[in-house]
């Protein structure tokens, strides 16, 4: 019951702090920014393992060289503690999710690792995914 308690007040704080102001990252010629960020817990069994999910939704939007280039929203969802998946959409054609690995600090995406440009909180863990699958979109596209 204790524990039930903790859980649903790191959430709340967890809401209140994720719904904040916009936060921005730049890298190179791109910069994300990333607004009205929301979040909902809940734990979910499969296969005999019950999982703590925390899924995270948010508007984003990609400059680069200081021109808007898309906006969109965008989504996560962490199981346990150590993989967050990112859903990035760029342009109606192209889409893809990224994994993040909390240990390692890196990105997978299209079977490369990318180093997350920040990791010192999720909003920045969100862009820094973001930051990169734009660069590497413009690299494929």
């Amino acid at each position: 019951k204790i524990i039930m308690k903790k859980l649903l007040t790191i959430c709340l704080l967890l809401a209140t702090t994720f719904t904040a102001n916009a936060q921005q990252l730049s890298s190179g010629d791109y910069t994300a920014t990333i607004s009205n960020l929301k979040t909902r817990s809940y734990t979910k069994t499969l296969f005999g393992s019950t999982d703590k999910i925390i899924e995270y939704i948010g508007d984003c939007t990609i400059e680069k060289k200081g021109s808007k280039k898309e906006s969109y929203t965008f989504s996560t969802m962490q199981i346990g503690d150590f993989t967050l998946t990112l859903n990035v959409k760029i342009l109606d054609e192209h889409n893809s999710t990224l994994s993040y690995d909390f240990e390692s600090e890196k990105f997978e995406l299209g079977g490369e690792e990318y180093k997350a440009k920040s990791s010192k909180n999720m909003k920045n863990i969100f862009l820094s995914g973001i930051l990169i699958y734009a660069k590497w979109i413009d690299e494929e596209y």
